[in-house]
Order: C-alpha cells, then structure tokens, then sequence
C-alpha cells in the first residue's frame, strides 16, 4: 500500500516504452499488473515464472502504442529473457523497408553478496549460452541486458561484461583461466551518458556504488 502508488507515480513520469522490473512482490502482481494495463497502457506485462518460495521475482512491461511486441520470452535462475520484435508501420513506401531484427532482452537480478562474484559469473554465462541459442549466428544482434548486477565497475564482472574476457586464478595453484563470450563485449550505457543531459544514473547502494547498469 506504500510503495504500489509511487512505482506507478514513477514509471507514470518516465513513460517508457519498455520497462524492466527487479524484486517484484509475486503475491501482489495480479494487482501490480492490472494496474499496468489499465492505468498506464503497459499492453504486455511478463513476470518471470520462479519455482516455489521465492517471494520476488523480474518483470517486463511494453506499452500498447511501442513498435516493440515481446514474441518470446524464457525464465532462467535470476533472469528473464525477452525476444521483442519491432512492428513496421504501414506506409506507402513499407514494401522497400527491410525486416527490422530483434532486440534481445535480459532482465536481470544477481545472486547479492560481497564474496558471489563467482556466483554472478556463472548466472551471467548462463544468460550468454541461451542467448546465444536465441540469435542462432545472427550478425551483429541488438542485446541489452539490464537490472541488478549486484556488481561495482571495480569487480571482474563488470569487466567481464564491458571487454568479454574474464580471468579465474586460483592462488592455491597459480591456474589462469580465460573464459570468453561471443556475445560479448557490451557497452555500459550510463557510462557512456555520464555528464549528459540524458545521464540518469543513480546509486542504487547506502554505501553509493553504483550496482545496477543497462548495457
């Protein structure tokens, strides 16, 4: 009852076409999602289909009047995967206009914690292997991942994310492993806008790291 009127309040005020959701509360979202569809015109609603006793969960809205109609979509461990295809509008010229190519969607929510970067790692490629079967050999495809990295752009993650290269060592037995993703590297986009009049990057920690990111 205290927070359901400011997150419509807020997303009110954004009115994004497609917006991405982290810790939605599963026990409300019927509620939470009708709210979506006939207060704010959000046409496509998704929440991620999570096995028993997890109390939250991510979700995606797309607005009735976007290009964009979600065609697919896929629940992993802390992600939900998005297939949106954009819809051509009907024009005298529409037959010389070449098929728009999907966007790929990751809506995601880290394992939380100082010492699970390792954790995150393997969520993260997860995430890669499914996507990767998603593009099937696609050329350049438009992907975006975004949400609750549970990350700081210190830690290998990041870096794993921004160059899609990551170094394991184990110090016991001075083993360096390369692992490599051919999704990746992705562009961290509020690093990009930072200083612009576009950059609306918050920290999103009492400490003030930075942990959620769009890429």
């Amino acid at each position: 009852t205290y927070r359901k009127p400011r997150i419509l309040d807020q997303l009110s005020r954004i009115e994004a076409d497609v917006v991405c959701l982290q810790e939605v509360q599963v026990d409300l979202w019927e509620e939470f999602r009708d709210d979506m569809r006939d207060k704010l015109d959000y046409g496509q609603v998704v929440l991620q289909t999570m096995g028993r006793n997890h109390p939250v969960a991510n979700a995606i809205l797309v607005k009735k009047d976007c290009r964009l109609r979600v065609v697919r979509t896929e629940s992993r461990s802390r992600v939900l995967i998005a297939v949106l295809q954009s819809q051509i509008v009907e024009d005298e010229e529409s037959e010389n206009l070449a098929p728009i190519p999907p966007l790929y969607l990751a809506n995601v929510h880290l394992e939380a914690g100082i010492d699970e970067d390792h954790v995150r790692l393997a969520q993260i490629r997860s995430l890669c292997k499914r996507l990767t079967r998603h593009v099937d050999g696609e050329d350049h495809p438009a992907i975006v991942f975004c949400g609750d990295f549970n990350t700081i752009r210190e830690s290998p993650l990041y870096t794993f994310l921004q160059t899609g290269a990551y170094t394991l060592s184990d110090d016991d037995d001075y083993i360096h492993t390369e692992i490599h993703s051919p999704l990746l590297p992705l562009r961290d986009a509020y690093l990009e806008l930072q200083g612009s009049d576009d950059d609306q990057q918050m920290m999103s920690f009492r400490s003030g790291h930075l942990l959620d990111y769009l890429w």
